[in-house]
């Protein structure tokens, strides 16, 4: 019920006048990496989570669409050219760019938009993007968007992307993709540790530490402390590390 809402809501949005200047462009300005490795970790750098387009599949059955059988997907005729894709990304994030990669032969072009999806059929757009005509590459939005993205409970996140008038292999897609930073959780309201109030420089990071179970400080409850001024030893270093980045090795 709700994908019908949305593409009338999708219909609304990319009905720009003719001509209409497009902000959304080949972002090679700003310099992002075009992917990162699963082992990146930390606040400062970019992942990437990516939809193939085969993974997309057309709102309406009735309308036809095929592949190239490299990877590309395209509608083949008129209906309702809109394709449907899901996309999984890691709660406690930023999410800043989305991005289609693309071949444009022609003078229409693609709407790629990202929609926040709750349980009850809510939708909130995070980004949308129009990339340039006439020109083959990854498109991104210009700018971050900033959107939080702090709970996989009840939201999911879907791509909706829209196929211009031009039906005939001018216009196809490779891939969509996410890009999000990750974040430290706000720091609760009530401290954890007697010895680090609130006002602490370190508030913030001692109690992320605290909920994510790296460490339950250095003395024991009802009234635990943290030591935020004890030396750490090399034993204690290794709980943390291990604990923070689950390290493991398969059997």
């Amino acid at each position: 019920m709700f994908r019908l809402g949305l593409v009338v809501l999708t219909l609304s949005v990319i009905a720009f006048p003719a001509g209409a200047q497009k902000t959304i462009h080949d972002p090679t300005h700003i310099a992002l990496p075009t992917s990162t490795s699963p082992e990146a970790f930390g606040t400062g750098s970019y992942e990437t989570t990516g939809v193939n387009a085969w993974s997309f599949d057309p709102v309406d059955s009735a309308t036809p669409y095929t592949d190239d059988f490299t990877s590309w997907r395209y509608f083949t005729g008129p209906g309702r050219p809109f394709f449907l894709a899901g996309v999984n990304v890691p709660a406690g994030v930023t999410i800043d760019f989305i991005g289609l990669t693309y071949c444009d032969s022609s003078f229409n072009g693609f709407d790629l938009s990202l929609y926040d999806i709750t349980d009850g059929g809510a939708d909130a757009l995070v980004a949308q993007i129009f990339p340039p005509n006439n020109t083959c590459g990854t498109a991104y939005n210009a700018l971050p968007v900033n959107y939080q993205w702090n709970s996989n409970r009840q939201h999911t996140l879907e791509f909706i992307l829209f196929q211009g008038p031009d039906f005939n292999g001018a216009l196809k897609f490779r891939a969509a993709e996410v890009r999000y930073k990750r974040k430290i959780s706000p720091a609760p309201a009530t401290a954890t540790f007697a010895d680090v109030p609130s006002p602490h420089l370190f508030y913030q990071f001692i109690e992320a530490l605290a909920a994510s179970g790296i460490t339950a400080g250095c003395t024991a409850p009802p009234n635990p402390n943290y030591c935020p001024d004890a030396p750490l030893t090399r034993g204690q270093m290794a709980v943390f590390l291990s604990r923070a980045l689950g390290l493991h090795w398969p059997d």
